[in-house]
């Protein structure tokens, strides 16, 4: 068998190798990508790509192979949605865009609307607090970057009020009730206000209410709590015992109610804990101490 003359000189190129990975040195996953194959999904969404690059090259570890949260310094999982340390970018400065922090979710939901600063106030005076009993200073967050406004609902047709029973002193503060109901005028507000109203909330008033202050305080902060300016860091708030059922709730201060998010008041504290012993004390995180019953993902 002959070979045909017309191919004779064709040169033959050598195959390149693939780029290594911007962030792990690794192959890239194809010539056309600068990503490996395990990076590559990490930015699906498009934004702030150079801002996550670099975050994520400084969160690698060669020697492990890993990426670490940027508070707590765990191991981050890349895959698993249901992982509380799922890797996700935080906004050191909320709503700041190109300054990102590496981090797991579970922190991420618990720094909220705070930036860095305010979020390191915030666990150290939470953890000393569980710890040794030291008071929550209310005015030292200035909470710069709040912002919760209430969510747009189906509007329900005002009912008619109907008497049922009435009260001489209102069963939640005993102050004298308004006529022809159970409360006060400032507990028939916060009655009627609520669509949801219930004795899960009502008796979470009566453990909340400090007769010496004349006012509700917060089941984990001891501030009093806010009733007239609802959405705001410190208003009145209700949270489950148990994330996610109907059942029994605690008055907290709003701000609060967003940093547990799915977590119950242990698997806060401890996790405020380990981050406050990370942060401030420069010790090592403890991961295992961690337990997330309730926790179900993004």
């Amino acid at each position: 068998m002959t070979t045909n003359p017309l191919y004779a000189f064709v040169p033959q190129y050598p195959i390149m190798p693939l780029r290594p990975c911007q962030i792990c040195g690794k192959p890239a996953k194809s010539h056309h990508s600068s990503y490996c194959a395990r990076c590559y999904p990490l930015f699906k969404i498009r934004n702030e790509l150079r801002a996550k690059a670099k975050t994520l090259r400084e969160n690698y570890h060669p020697e492990t192979d890993t990426f670490t949260c940027s508070y707590s310094g765990a191991v981050l999982n890349l895959t698993d949605k249901k992982d509380p340390f799922l890797l996700t970018f935080d906004h050191r400065t909320p709503r700041k865009r190109h300054d990102l922090a590496a981090c797991a979710i579970v922190v991420n939901r618990l720094k909220t609307d705070l930036d860095t600063g305010e979020f390191r106030l915030a666990v150290r005076m939470l953890a000393r607090r569980f710890l040794h009993g030291e008071p929550f200073d209310r005015d030292a967050i200035r909470f710069l970057y709040w912002n919760r406004k209430p969510r747009p609902g189906p509007t329900r047709p005002k009912m008619p009020n109907i008497r049922v029973w009435s009260a001489d002193r209102c069963t939640i503060c005993r102050k004298p009730a308004v006529p022809t109901t159970l409360y006060c005028a400032r507990c028939h507000t916060l009655a009627t206000d609520n669509e949801v109203f219930n004795n899960f909330r009502k008796a979470a008033l009566i453990q909340a209410y400090d007769p010496e202050a004349d006012g509700f305080r917060c089941r984990i902060t001891g501030v009093l709590l806010d009733i007239a300016s609802p959405y705001e860091p410190f208003s009145l708030s209700y949270d489950h015992i148990i994330p996610g059922k109907t059942g029994p709730v605690i008055a907290v201060a709003s701000f609060i109610n967003q940093m547990k998010t799915q977590l119950s008041f242990d698997e806060f504290r401890a996790l405020v804990i380990e981050l406050y012993r990370r942060m401030e004390l420069g010790e090592s995180f403890r991961k295992e101490n961690l337990r997330f019953e309730y926790w179900t993902g993004l």
